[in-house]
This record gives structure tokens, C-alpha cells and sequence, in this order.
């Protein structure tokens, strides 16, 4: 029965407990999070990848003034930056590009982001999202490949297929291709195969202990001549040995005598959901309950245990075969929380409490909070079991909530997990000046951003267009503005079409959203954040830059006093400050572009030079599993299924090669630095690596990432060094590789301090423009024994960086001066739309995949967004995305789509 009293004392009194501080709560409700809308979904080698950050505050998503800096990494498949930029953030907003260059190949990337003060989290909750880069140009083999999963005897087989085909689109047939097993960096398997008559190579992998590890690819290589090959880099995702099923009990208790909802969920080998049905069966073999999936391997149903009664599921899978699996165990004294959304404005809540058993705890506690926000907290007494709590759905900023039931000590003893969607979403109302367009025609669009009462708002929006026929429609696959902040950003593990659950509205909608909520769990937030949060690690940055160090004596004993100065000659930036008694120094707010090299000079309270000087190095996040697992095989299908034109192929081909006019320059010789006893004979290296542009390294590891064969860089095993060498080495007794840390030597000089190998690889103590060459030893033994001079170590390779040699003088030692380039802003650039009134620019054919963007458009609550742009040569149609948000932090998003004929 229903208590009416006590459900209106709760829709109008919010009690907080005692021991709940605002400034605890207020905390809480700081925590961030980034979006990356990106112009296109995939891309092709050569194109830029254009994108608008969104970084919101709360759980009611408003723009942050709280970070000054976002962090934006490229990341390929074998885990590392490929490139990483820091862009300033302004009323909580930033864009920027990322070019995939010369020295970018074709495969699968993920693009991370992030603030400093997000990382007071776990990584689960940055933004991280896959996509495609293929190569369609013309003149080179074109690969593709599909993995498939299968559980055969008892072990899980992966077979990868690989098709070959030349630039005319002709099978590359008995080829040799090479491939490797690698995971967890090390080689598991090296073998070769032929490809076939229809340039098919299908290999075949049986599953053990090495494949299920997280990180696992397979490395494979086609030889065509001397100095050409075909490099292609496949991800394995194999999340379980088997299906996996599981059944959750809604609150996390299956309590005897109460009638409870039973979520499932069925996860396929590869991480995606995978259809099942099935019945429970009582130990006397009754079947009490039966069930389906209905949505991406999840379902749920009702079932009432009984005491003394023992449960199991008979699963029957697509293939019509079964497996019994144990159900949970219920108990007879606990709670159930259950939750309803009957109606749209509140939300029920029940405590369910079991009909006999033991007395329930003198004091029950419900706390009900959504992203860190407080919404309810009040006492539960014995009269208000098993009725229900009516909360006001208005209450609740749209997204994930929970509700969780304490007893007295505050162990949690029930949680629920439920998703508020709410109508105060921007509506765009976008017109378009024609119906129909022809090629290279002016398109001038008006967009209406509107709140739920139907008045413009103020907000930061972004745009993009794109050509139908070149950059098909993602669906459900897409990651969204509203998918993203609303549910992917609080949620951990892997959604499979993120995008479904906000497609349409409707009951069947909110069914599958709720079995998402029953089976995925939610545990970004705990009560230990309310009562007594950490000290953040990591402090919100503002706008500009901080650079941090310390001065010492070369006794290693802090200088206090000491005059800093900072110098960036060619960017005109001089700061002096001074350090305080433990020898700290802090330079704030600078605001520095990339690649600005400064020296930093320290000088002792008397003004002498007898004093070491060193630049805190930032430690870098971690590059952890991506999330989206379940995708890479379809991304992998993707690379082959993009279809274009072949003239667009042509065109784009023209646009980017424009006349070059060679002339001949004399190459000056370059010097080195002595390396004593050392030094290897010239041409004995494994590998010879010269830095092409030395001026845009952020750090000497991440340049050198992935660009020294067999070498991987990542963090040194309990040390703080994050981007250290380390060689795939060949263990003679078992012909398995391993990884092992290189040595590393400067100069000839072997490097043993910790401290000196992260200010080197982590750091700026070298200037990359200053190193001549880098040396790579590892099959050498001869070389290798040379340099390790302690045999128990046994062979170990060797990484030498060796610098230039200046006739001018030789380098003097001076401790008090050191070299640093910060990760500083990067340059935003403005996305080119050519404008067909010009008349050179007629000549040129125009088959842009990228019709458009514009990262900054903005309402004032005055009048509508305006913008134009010209359509291409392509013909079909055309998809436009709008995406933000408004100054309350609604959020909007609309897809516009018109023809070209």
C-alpha cells in the first residue's frame, strides 16, 4: 500500500545526512568530460581530421571554465601516439586538426581526449573513439581483411582473411606473405603463407593463453619488389574463451519470496552480443521462468525464488545447441531495490524487504545521485518497505542515475542503475535555401537552435557535411554528442550502437535502455566520494601553460632564492622568477605555441652558476585497452567497402601534387660527437634513424614511437619513465621473443640514472634538432657483448643516440642551464572550402569526400545560424550534422540531408 503522506514529505524535503559537507558534494559535481565531434566518421590517408572539442562541467553537462588545456591524441593500433596536441579551451570549447601525414599507414586509429583534472578518474572515463584510415589512391595495392570467431572442440579459432589487389584492382596471387602473432609485445607466432588465385591469404590461429591476452595483432608483410612491401597491421579482439552469459538480479540481491527482474546478457567471443534464449529450472527440473534477448544479447524477465530451491539456465544459442548455467544463489534476509518509470513525471522506487527472516536494520539510508549530484537522501523506515517512493523527474539532469540503499555503518546492502531521458533537449530547425542543387552551386542554410519552450538559446555549435556516396551513413554505429555525454562518458565497458538508444523515442526504446542499465553497471561514482574525497592528484589547468622545476647544488641539496629565467629567443618570451625554500620554481600562464624551445638558466642568490637546474617532465596517461573492441572487425570490413569514383580518386590524386621544381643544393657534412670506446663500426647497426623533423617533437619518445623496427616504446617496468625503449629479443633456447629494455647510451656514455632516462625520452634534456643520428643494435652479438660489460646480463640490445658535433666549440658542461620544449598549443588551422565564383578554380575537378566545417558557430539568442558553402562535383546526397550545446547545458543534434543532381 501506497503511503500518500510520506510520498509527498519526499517530493518536497531533500534531507541530507549529517556527515555530508557541500563542499564535499560541490566537489563531486566538478567532474568532466570531453567530446570530440569530428567532421567525418572515417578517413583516407592524406586527409585531415578536422574536430571541435565540447568540455562540460557537472552532471548537467555545462561548458567548463574549469580546464584551460585539452589534450587530443591520435593513437594507433599497436597502442601508441602517433601524434598529440594540447589546444587552450575557451568558454569550453576548442578545435583543431590532426593531418594524417606521409608516415601514416592505412589501419585502424583511436582518437583519446582529456583534461588534466579528469585524470583524478580511471582512463574508462576519457573519451576514446575508433575509426578507419584507408588508402585509396590510385597507383597502390589496395588490402583489406575480415576476422571471424568461432568456438570449435572447446577452443576458440580465429581465422583473418587478407585480399590483395593491385593498383588496377587485379588479385596479387601467389605472393608469400609473412605474418606475426604478436601480444603483450611479444612474438607468439612467425610464419608464412601464399596467397591465392583471388590474391586471398586466410590464416588460421587457435586460441591459448598468449591470443586472449588484451593486446594481441597480428603483424603481416607482402613483398612485391626489392624496396616495395605491403605492411598491414590487424587487431585481435577476444574478450572471452567463450560466450560469456550472465544473469543480474535488479538491485544486485535475489532474495527468496520477493518477485525480482532478472537481466542477462550474452556476450559473444569478440566482445558484441550475440542472440540466445533459454528457461530456468528448479531443481526438481520445473521450469519456473523463460527468456529471450531482445536487443544486442540483453533481455530481462521476472522470477520469485523460493527457499531451499536451487536454480540453473538451460541457454540455447542460434545454433540450436544448449549449455546448463549456474543462476545466482538467493538469500533470505536482504533488500531489493527496484525502480520504475511508469510515468513521465517521477520515477518509483521500492525497497523490497523479504517476507520473513530476521528484522530489517534499525536505520536504512537511500541515497539516490546522478553524475556526483545529489538528488535525494533521506532515512527509510520499517512502515515504508515495499511501498513506493515517488521522485519527481524533474529533479533529475538527463542521463545515468542511481539509486543505492545504506544501513547504518554505510555498507551498501541494494544499488540500481536507471536512465533519466528528459524533452529539454536544443531543438535545430534547419531550412535550406533550395530542395535540390546542382554540382558547384551556393548552399546557404539557416539553423534554429530552440529550447523546450521554444525561445532561441545561447550555445557553441559545430558543423559538418559530407558526401553520401563517398562517406556512408554510420547509423546506429555513430558516436553522438547526446550517445557520448549522456551515456558512453559514465558508463564503462563496451555499447554496442551507442547511437540506437537515441535514434527515436518511444517504450520499446526505454525497454532496451533499461536492460542496458540492469546489465552493464555503473560504479563511477561511490559514497566514499560524498563522505570523504581524495585530495585530486592532478589540479585543473587554466588557460595557458605552467612550467615547473628545481634547483639544486651540485651537492643534490635544494637553493632557495635562486633567479630562474626562462628564454625562448626566436618566440620573443623571456619570464624570470625565482625559487622557493625547497628550491621549487613555477613559471605560470605562459602562452606558447608548439615546438617553442626555451633555455632555462638558474643562478644561486649570489648570482653564481654552481647550481643544477631541472624541468618537471609530465607524466603521460597510460595507453590502455581501447573499449571499442567489439568494432575494430567491422572497421576492418570498412577499409575495403569504402566505394569512391575512380575519378574522384584522380582528382584528389591532382589536387595534392603540384608542380615541385628541384634544384640541386650541396649537402653539408655532418659531424658527431665523439662516442669513445663506444663507438660501433659505421654501417653495423641494425638500423640507422635520422629524425625528418626534429622541430616538432614534443619528446624524443614519442618521435621515435614506432619508427625503430622491433623496438616498442612504453613505460619502464617500477620506474617513472614512460616512453622507454624496449626490443623484441630472441630467446635462443625456445625461439620465442620477449621484451626486454634496451640499454641506452648518449654519446658513448651508458645512461643508468632513472632520472636522466625520463628527462631524455619523457622530457626535452636533448633537442632533437641537436641529435645527428640513432643507432639501433639488437641481432649484432658481437656489438651487442661489446657494449654490456657484465655477463650476467646476457645479450641485450642497445640503443644509442648520438648528437652532433659543432666545430665552434665542444659542448661545456653547465648544469645550470638546461634545454626544455613544453607540449604548448597548437596552431588551429581554418578548414578550406573553395568558392566556385572564382574562376581558376573551375578547372579543377572537385570530389571532396569533406564538403564542409565550421567548428564555431554560435547563438546569442538573437537570431539564427547562418553559413553557406558550395556542393563539389559529386552528385547524390549530401549529410549535414549539427552538434552542441547551449549555456544550460542541453544538448542538441540534427542530421539535415539534401541532393545534388
Amino acid at each position: 500500500m501506497i503511503k500518500n503522506a510520506h510520498l509527498l514529505s519526499l517530493l518536497t524535503i531533500v534531507t541530507l545526512f549529517a556527515s555530508f559537507t557541500s563542499g564535499a558534494i560541490a566537489q563531486i559535481d566538478q567532474q568532466e568530460k570531453v567530446y570530440i565531434h569530428t567532421n567525418k566518421p572515417n578517413y583516407n590517408l592524406g586527409d585531415t581530421l578536422w574536430f571541435k572539442a565540447y568540455v562540460t562541467k557537472g552532471s548537467r553537462n555545462i561548458l567548463s571554465t574549469l580546464s584551460g588545456s585539452v589534450y587530443v591524441d591520435l593513437i594507433t593500433e599497436k597502442d601508441s601516439i602517433y601524434r598529440s596536441v594540447r589546444l587552450p579551451v575557451v568558454e569550453g570549447t576548442a578545435s583543431g586538426d590532426l593531418i594524417l601525414g606521409d608516415d601514416c599507414q592505412a589501419g585502424i586509429y583511436r582518437i583519446r581526449a582529456y583534461t588534466q583534472w579528469m585524470r583524478n578518474k580511471a582512463a574508462d572515463y576519457f573519451f576514446d573513439k575508433s575509426f578507419t584510415v584507408s588508402n585509396t589512391y590510385l597507383g597502390e595495392a589496395k588490402v583489406s581483411s575480415s576476422t571471424r570467431y568461432e568456438k570449435i572442440n572447446g577452443k576458440t579459432h580465429i581465422t583473418t582473411k587478407i585480399n590483395y589487389l593491385d593498383s588496377d584492382g587485379a588479385p596479387i596471387s601467389g605472393k608469400v606473405v609473412r605474418y606475426k602473432l604478436i601480444s603483450e609485445y611479444n612474438t607468439i607466432t612467425n610464419k608464412s603463407i601464399k596467397t591465392d588465385e583471388q590474391g586471398d591469404a586466410e590464416i588460421l590461429l587457435v586460441s591459448d593463453e598468449h591470443i586472449l591476452a588484451k593486446k594481441a595483432y597480428i603483424e603481416t608483410n607482402l613483398r612485391l619488389g626489392t624496396n616495395n612491401q605491403i605492411t598491414k597491421i590487424i587487431s585481435l579482439n577476444v574478450e572471452h574463451a567463450d560466450t560469456d552469459v550472465q544473469f543480474f538480479p535488479e538491485g544486485g540481491n535475489l532474495i527468496n519470496g520477493i518477485t525480482s527482474r532478472i537481466g542477462f546478457k550474452a556476450i559473444g567471443i569478440n566482445g558484441a552480443g550475440v542472440k540466445i534464449s533459454g528457461k530456468i529450472i528448479d531443481d526438481a527440473g520445473k521450469v519456473v521462468a523463460s527468456f529471450s534477448s531482445t536487443y544486442a544479447g540483453m533481455g530481462s524477465f521476472e522470477l520469485q525464488p523460493q527457499s531451499g530451491k536451487v536454480y540453473k539456465a538451460v541457454v540455447v544459442f542460434s545454433d540450436k545447441s544448449e549449455r546448463a548455467i549456474n543462476f545466482p544463489v538467493a538469500a533470505n534476509n536482504s533488500f531489493v531495490l527496484s525502480v520504475a518509470q511508469p510515468k513521465d513525471d517521477f520515477v518509483a522506487v521500492t525497497v523490497k524487504a523479504p517476507p520473513s527472516g530476521n528484522p530489517p536494520p534499525s536505520e536504512l539510508k537511500l541515497l539516490v545521485q546522478s553524475g556526483g549530484e545529489l538528488i535525494l537522501s533521506s532515512p527509510i523506515t520499517a512502515d515504508q518497505l515495499n511501498s513506493e517512493i515517488k521522485i519527481k523527474r524533474d529533479l533529475f539532469p538527463a542521463g545515468i542515475a542511481t539509486v543505492t540503499l545504506y544501513e547504518k555503518t554505510d555498507s551498501p546492502l541494494s544499488e540500481r542503475v536507471f536512465f533519466i531521458k528528459k524533452t529539454d533537449s536544443i531543438k535545430l530547425q534547419i531550412t535550406s535555401d533550395k530542395p535540390i542543387y546542382k554540382n558547384r552551386s551556393l548552399v546557404q542554410m539557416d539553423v534554429t537552435p530552440l529550447n523546450a519552450a521554444g525561445k532561441l538559446v545561447k550555445g557553441s555549435f559545430s558543423v559538418s557535411v559530407v558526401s553520401e556516396s563517398v562517406v556512408p551513413d554510420q547509423g546506429d554505429k555513430e558516436s553522438t554528442i547526446l550517445s557520448n555525454l549522456l551515456l558512453s562518458s559514465d558508463l564503462k565497458g563496451y555499447i554496442e550502437n551507442p547511437n540506437y538508444y537515441f535514434s527515436t523515442n518511444g517504450s520499446e526504446i526505454d525497454r532496451q535502455l533499461d536492460n542496458l542499465m540492469l546489465t552493464q553497471g555503473y560504479r563511477k561514482f561511490v559514497l566514499n566520494d560524498f563522505y570523504q574525497p581524495l585530495p585530486p592528484k592532478y589540479a585543473a589547468e587554466r588557460v595557458g601553460i605552467d612550467v615547473t622545476g628545481t634547483v639544486k647544488t651540485l651537492g643534490n641539496k635544494p637553493v632557495a632564492g635562486s633567479r630562474v629565467t626562462l628564454i625562448a629567443l626566436n618566440s620573443g618570451i623571456m619570464e624570470d622568477t625565482r625559487t622557493d625554500q625547497n628550491g621549487k620554481f613555477k613559471v605560470k600562464g605562459m602562452m606558447i605555441n608548439e615546438g617553442v624551445k626555451f633555455n632555462v638558466r638558474a643562478r644561486s642568490l649570489k648570482g653564481g652558476n654552481r647550481v643544477e637546474v631541472s624541468i618537471d617532465q609530465p607524466v603521460l596517461p597510460e595507453i590502455g585497452i581501447s573499449r571499442n573492441g567489439p568494432d575494430l572487425n567491422d572497421h576492418q570490413n570498412q577499409i575495403s567497402q569504402i566505394q569512391i569514383d575512380p575519378l574522384a580518386f584522380k582528382a584528389d590524386r591532382s589536387t595534392r601534387l603540384k608542380e615541385i621544381i628541384i634544384r640541386a643544393k650541396k649537402l653539408e657534412s655532418i659531424k658527431y660527437t665523439s662516442q669513445g670506446p663506444n663507438q660501433i663500426p659505421e654501417g653495423h647497426a641494425d638500423q640507422t634513424f635520422i629524425l625528418t623533423n626534429p622541430e616538432s617533437c614534443p619528446n624524443l619518445g614519442i618521435c621515435l614511437q614506432g619508427k625503430l623496427h622491433g623496438v616498442v616504446f612504453m613505460q619502464l617496468e617500477n620506474k617513472n619513465v614512460m616512453n622507454f625503449p624496449h626490443c623484441k629479443q630472441l630467446d635462443l633456447t625456445n625461439n620465442i621473443q620477449g621484451l626486454v629494455a634496451m640499454d641506452v647510451y648518449l654519446d658513448g656514455r651508458k645512461i643508468i640514472d632513472t632520472v636522466q632516462m625520463a628527462a631524455i625520452f619523457d622530457g626535452n634534456e636533448i633537442d632533437p634538432s641537436n641529435i645527428g643520428k640513432i643507432e639501433v643494435v639488437r641481432t649484432n652479438l658481437a656489438l651487442i657483448n661489446s657494449l654490456v660489460k657484465d655477463p650476467k646480463k646476457g645479450n641485450k640490445s642497445a640503443l644509442l643516440i648520438i648528437t652532433k658535433r659543432h666545430d665552434k666549440r665542444e659542448q661545456v658542461y653547465t648544469p645550470n642551464i638546461a634545454k626544455f620544449i613544453p607540449q604548448g598549443f597548437s596552431r588551429s588551422r581554418e578548414f578550406y572550402s573553395p568558392k566556385y565564383e572564382v574562376v581558376t578554380n573551375k578547372q579543377k575537378s572537385d570530389f571532396r569526400s569533406a564538403i564542409y566545417w565550421n567548428p564555431e558557430l554560435s547563438a546569442n539568442k538573437d537570431e539564427s545560424l547562418k553559413f553557406n558553402f558550395y556542393t563539389s562535383d559529386a552528385k547524390g546526397n549530401y549529410r549535414m550534422t549539427v552538434e552542441g550545446i547551449d549555456e544550460d547545458g542541453n544538448l542538441g543534434r540534427q542530421v539535415f540531408k539534401f541532393k545534388v543532381e
